[in-house]
């Protein structure tokens, strides 16, 4: 996409700045963390012309320009936002994923910043299973460093979102969120993945030819009992002889393994009662299914993923290439948007990778990082910040953000035909849902013709 090649253009004079963190920082905070010092309050105490005028509406200076009230995190010359990264490295090679965010804070710095103000960024890393950390971060972004609005690789299940929301932070994730996660969070929380549900229930009526005769089960989780029960209304409209439904009360972040003795329950139930195709609500689940199957040896069951990513499908411990029978109803996998050169993908990773000095290429030799699906993900979630705020103007608070994704509607969206942020509305991801089945020869999901 054309923002992509114009900050490709500005960061390619730039390089050693870019890969540096210290460009962007100017010290280390607790347990860790990388902190900013805040760019504080530029407003005069004395100045008076923050008054309303006497005819109603924002106050003006003497030269006509709207006025800008002071707002947590916002400067006149700065957006401070919170960065969270949480290291994933021990369920998949993903690479690191600050140096991601560094590098398109210094781009879009160098390209001016939003509405004349730079970026002041706080990032903050921990390990996904450390919910104390997590906890803390929450506190340490919203309370003692009052940032604007939280964008960064937060991963669900394993963070309370709704904490950053009772402070009125916006959160905006490079990764997947579940209906779970949404609770309690205002419609405050966004993820740049597409709807599992939605992937499931667009994608399902192409998959008749598999499910008409067939025993079905389906797999969700307990909170989300209303979605399951639509998939299954879906899947008995396609002419399934039965469909049974096993709702997830454990998650794999309260009690791992609770959580996988349940599913081996469930799998056993679904066993004898003949199912011979299980639907999933969403890819970790799907991880759980998957390695479930492996420890009891039933590898040629049907598994339906919503979605073509692998990252949360092996994170427990399942090959895919044991599994002839998985298929995906999603949009097309990031790795195929790459190659095909779909939705800014390239122009995207490419800068990254030349500004970071690393390889980001699909499908690495085995053993090697795997950073290309994240780093689609980042810059999705970058793209979506940097637009509204854009939109937004320079009066920049949490309730115009929100307002300008209204009226944005839609905007470009790395990996995506296009974004949109309307708030109670999880899934920025405008995309469509297909037929794919995983090949364990080339190992990735194909094109069901």
């Amino acid at each position: 996409m054309l923002r992509w090649m114009l900050l490709f253009v500005i960061v390619g004079t730039l390089l050693a700045a870019a890969c540096s963190s210290t460009d962007s920082t100017e010290g280390a905070g607790t347990d860790g963390a990388t902190t900013t010092e805040s760019g504080g309050d530029t407003t005069d105490p004395d100045d008076t012309s923050t008054d309303t005028s006497e005819g109603g509406g924002p106050a003006t200076t003497e030269e006509g320009d709207v006025v800008v009230e002071p707002y947590r995190g916002v400067t006149d010359d700065t957006i401070k936002i919170g960065i969270p990264v949480n290291d994933v490295k021990v369920f998949a090679p993903v690479g690191d994923i600050q140096p991601r965010f560094e590098a398109l804070v210094n781009a879009t710095n160098e390209a001016g910043g939003i509405n004349g103000r730079m970026i002041e960024p706080v990032f903050l890393e921990w390990g996904i299973a450390e919910r104390d950390r997590s906890d803390a971060a929450c506190i340490t972004f919203t309370e003692d460093e009052e940032v604007f609005l939280v964008v960064g690789f937060l991963v669900g299940g394993w963070n309370d979102f709704s904490c950053y929301t009772r402070n009125d932070t916006v959160v905006i994730t490079s990764t997947d969120l579940q209906l779970d996660d949404a609770e309690g969070t205002d419609g405050m929380a966004f993820t740049v993945d597409p709807a599992s549900s939605n992937n499931l229930l667009q994608g399902l009526p192409a998959m008749e030819e598999q499910l008409a005769g067939q025993v079905v089960g389906v797999w969700g989780g307990a909170t989300e009992e209303a979605l399951v029960d639509e998939v299954v209304a879906v899947i008995e409209g396609l002419g399934a002889a039965e469909v049974l439904k096993g709702l997830q009360q454990v998650g794999g972040s309260d009690d791992l393994v609770a959580a996988e003795n349940e599913v081996d329950v469930t799998l056993e139930n679904f066993a004898a009662n003949g199912v011979e195709w299980i639907v999933s609500m969403s890819p970790g689940q799907t991880g759980g299914i998957l390695a479930g199957l492996s420890r009891a040896a039933r590898l040629d069951t049907n598994v339906v993923n919503p979605g073509t990513e692998t990252g949360a499908l092996t994170a427990l411990g399942a090959d895919l290439a044991d599994f002839p029978n998985l298929f995906s109803l999603g949009p097309p996998a990031r790795e195929t948007l790459y190659i095909d050169g779909l939705h800014g993908a390239p122009e995207c990773v490419d800068m990254l990778a030349e500004t970071l000095g690393i390889s980001i290429a699909p499908y690495p030799p085995e053993g090697e990082d795997d950073p290309l699906s994240t780093t689609v993900g980042t810059c999705a979630a970058w793209d979506a910040f940097t637009a509204v705020a854009e939109a937004a103007g320079r009066n920049l608070t949490t309730e115009t953000f929100l307002a300008a994704g209204e009226e944005l509607n839609t905007f470009p969206m790395t990996g995506s035909p296009s974004g949109s942020l309307i708030q109670g509305r999880l899934n920025m991801p405008n995309s469509d849902s297909v037929l794919y089945q995983y090949s364990p020869t080339d190992e990735l999901f194909e094109l069901v013709e």
